[in-house]
């Protein structure tokens, strides 16, 4: 495996945050503060329920590990739709 190599330049630990510099900005008056959303319900989520009824329950995730790394994941909706995701290394 080769040795990992770091896109930015590097600086030693006695200079490391040394040259960092902070401006705040003001904040515009005609800005729109920030609204968290809202969780959707869980037909919303879903949207595809066994006769357009709302699913009940959780999705399942389960991991395919080879040893320590993981080569696949598994997403099943509580409909029972299933995604399944091929981890490439």
């Amino acid at each position: 495996m080769s040795e990992f190599v770091p896109f930015g330049p590097t600086r030693s630990a006695a200079n490391r945050g040394s040259d960092f510099r902070l401006k705040v900005l003001p904040q515009p008056q005609n800005v729109q503060r920030f609204q968290p959303a809202t969780p959707p319900t869980a037909a919303a989520a879903c949207g595809h329920g066994p006769s357009g009824a709302a699913p009940t329950g959780h999705p399942k995730v389960t991991l395919q590990r080879d040893g320590d790394r993981v080569t696949r994941i598994q997403v099943i909706c509580a409909c029972g739709q299933q995604i399944e995701l091929d981890c490439v290394y």
